[in-house]
């Protein structure tokens, strides 16, 4: 077995490094050293791995290794599977079911809105109902119901939109009227159911 003597020329200082030649330490096994350390002629400090006289044994760690833990995937680096999306789906049609086109109303508090598509509304996917092209009811819902209604002629379509935005289906436009009764046409009907007048 190789041995090495190293001489430090620093006196009064005791530093922990030592040279040693290590058999074996091509297989990267670990085998326990003894050290010695002693004062040099010049008061330096001397250490070596032969026992001389004066010399004093020092403890050594013996050899470590570390070995690195296997890298993990933080949640920044996680990548979901693509959802798949069915690039050949298309709805057929879709549209305003009640009330019906150019249907009149009579001074009414309120109108009930209700619409269809076929095929029915794919989940993701969002059905709005458009009173004078604003949504109104509940975002995703078939039905919804006007109110107030003012009077004059109102439009109603739905459109059907995929969760990024991107318009699937657009019903045409229906008209409907809202009328309200005026003064002049109750006086006409008071006096149309009025009795009539005996004849003197």
């Amino acid at each position: 077995m190789p041995r090495t003597l190293l001489t430090l020329f620093l006196p009064g200082l005791v530093l922990g490094i030592v040279g040693l030649g290590m058999a074996g330490g091509a297989r990267g096994q670990s085998t326990e050293r003894k050290v010695y350390t002693t004062v040099g002629e010049h008061g330096e400090r001397v250490y070596t791995d032969q026992r001389i006289p004066g010399a004093k044994q020092i403890e050594v760690d013996t050899t470590q290794t570390y070995k690195a833990p296997p890298a993990t995937a933080t949640s920044g680096s996680r990548t979901s599977a693509p959802s798949r999306v069915d690039s050949s789906f298309r709805y057929q049609s879709c549209a305003i079911a009640a009330p019906a086109n150019d249907q009149t109303f009579v001074n009414p508090d309120s109108i009930k809105v209700s619409a269809v598509s076929e095929p029915a509304v794919r989940p993701g996917d969002i059905m709005s109902i458009l009173y004078d092209g604003s949504a109104v009811g509940a975002p995703g819902s078939s039905t919804a119901t006007v109110s107030p209604v003012l009077r004059g002629s109102h439009t109603l379509s739905v459109v059907i939109r995929d969760a990024a935005g991107a318009t699937l289906c657009s019903s045409p436009s229906i008209t409907i009227h809202a009328r309200q009764p005026t003064v002049s046409t109750g006086n006409r009907a008071r006096q149309n159911t009025a009795q009539p007048r005996a004849r003197p």
